[in-house]
């Protein structure tokens, strides 16, 4: 089986995707219904196949208690040092049984 470029794959995609774009954007512009969201999804995947929404980074972390220690000081600092208790139950009194 012949292996195939990478560059060679992205120019069937790219050739691929501007037939379907021309499609779509015709549909559009007759105001055939899911026409729009068809050619954003093309749109979408051409950008993605060259590129062009890099860089995309997803950055997870967690707070240390410290962290949270300090920002907790700040927002207290903010409202002039003192932290205002907040009632969850808007007044309600809730009874168990």
């Amino acid at each position: 089986m012949p292996t195939v470029k990478r560059d060679d794959l992205r120019n069937l995609w790219r050739d691929r995707l501007e037939g379907i774009w021309r499609q779509a954007f015709k549909d559009a512009l007759e105001g055939r219904p899911g026409a729009i969201t068809a050619a954003v999804r093309v749109h979408q995947a051409a950008a993605l196949l060259d590129g062009l929404n890099a860089p995309s980074v997803l950055e997870l972390s967690t707070p240390s208690q410290h962290e949270i220690d300090t920002f907790v000081a700040e927002i207290i600092k903010a409202q002039g040092g003192e932290l205002e208790e907040s009632d969850i139950f808007e007044g309600e009194i809730v009874e168990e049984t």
